[in-house]
């Protein structure tokens, strides 16, 4: 029964983002619901694996992920200023949502030699590779999503403090050369307005007050569906994607709210209680990234719902439209299942 966990999990997600997005335009539901069928497909394709087999195939993961992500660079259409997406006529691919799990498959398998430095700097530059190619798209925030997952798997590596040490020295420096020349203008300015708001209404101040807005207008059960007036009358942008959660809440309310927090609780649960449980170390890596990516992902979309974070383009997690993020995260939880299959299974045998 407990191997039903997480399809059960990804049926009330389903239920839910289609709820919130058939609220917001129908068109958009009935596509999401689409991509979670293929999602499950994924989900069911490769628990039916073993998570070593999964592992024996992340160097082909990785390297098709690093040639689209290059191909998205050189060949993909404009699209508000950034290249971040491969038409495919029905649907637009979005490499670097699939950079993650692919990433987290490689570290994952690294892990199985003894550390050393040949190793770490080896794990440096797989890291490196697609954080540095997501961010000349320009994606800063899945940028930042990468380098956290990666920090996970280092961690959990038996490296000296010292090393930490000169590490947090670089990123440091690393940031203030990325603020002086790398960042674009409107990515200091989401900064800016967080750090010091005042009283002109720039876009991104005017995004946070309106999702705030949103959020507060539905109290304790909401507005109901296709009530919610900032996401219906068009105040509210990005409202099936940034800022859905502002959506969901003003039209499910507190208790709406509440319920789908309680939903990723358990998720976050379920994974650290797999930790416990799993004795190999390329397992553990995997869940420790999977735990510090969903916990990122969640606190950073619903912070930058409520204006307690700056506005950055993290979708929240099985809520937000978006085929290629979808995919990602349930061929995520689709190793999760597999590790937790082996798991029980030799529990049990062990028991025997």
């Amino acid at each position: 029964m407990k191997h039903l966990f997480l399809p059960t999990i990804l049926g009330c997600f389903t239920i839910l983002s289609s709820t919130t997005l058939f609220g917001l335009d129908p068109s958009l539901a009935l596509r999401q619901l689409l991509y979670f069928l293929v999602g499950f497909g994924a989900f069911f394709g490769i628990k039916r694996y073993s998570f070593a087999k999964i592992l024996s195939h992340a160097n082909l993961f990785y390297y098709a992920t690093i040639t689209l992500l290059v191909v998205v660079l050189l060949f993909s259409s404009e699209v508000r200023n950034t290249n971040r997406w491969i038409s495919l006529g029905f649907f637009n691919l979005q490499p670097s949502q699939f950079a993650i799990p692919s990433l987290v498959l490689m570290l994952s398998g690294i892990t199985k030699k003894k550390t050393s430095l040949r190793i770490l700097t080896s794990m440096a530059i797989i890291t490196l590779v697609p954080a540095v190619l997501i961010f000349l798209q320009p994606n800063l925030s899945m940028t930042l999503l990468i380098l956290c997952t990666a920090g996970a798997a280092f961690w959990l590596q038996p490296i000296p403090l010292k090393a930490y040490l000169f590490g947090g020295v670089v990123c440091i420096l690393l940031t203030a050369v990325s603020w002086a020349f790398l960042l674009q203008p409107y990515q200091k300015s989401r900064v800016e307005s967080f750090l010091q708001p005042s009283q002109e209404m720039s876009a991104a101040t005017y995004n946070v007050e309106q999702s705030k807005i949103a959020v507060g207008s539905g109290r304790l059960f909401g507005r109901g569906m296709q009530h919610g007036t900032q996401s219906q009358l068009q105040f509210l942008p990005e409202k099936e994607t940034d800022f859905i959660f502002a959506s969901f809440s003003e039209e499910f309310g507190l208790i709406g709210s509440i319920t789908l927090l309680g939903l990723y609780l358990s998720l976050l649960i379920y994974v650290l209680n797999l930790l416990q449980k799993t004795a190999t170390t390329t397992s553990k890596t995997f869940l420790v990234s999977v735990f510090v990516l969903l916990l990122a992902q969640v606190s950073i979309n619903i912070g930058m719902n409520l204006g307690l974070l700056p506005v950055t383009g993290v979708a929240l997690p099985l809520l937000s439209y978006g085929g290629s993020s979808l995919l990602s995260t349930c061929l995520i939880f689709g190793v999760i299942q597999s590790i937790a299959i082996e798991t029980g299974n030799r529990s049990h045998l062990q028991i025997e």
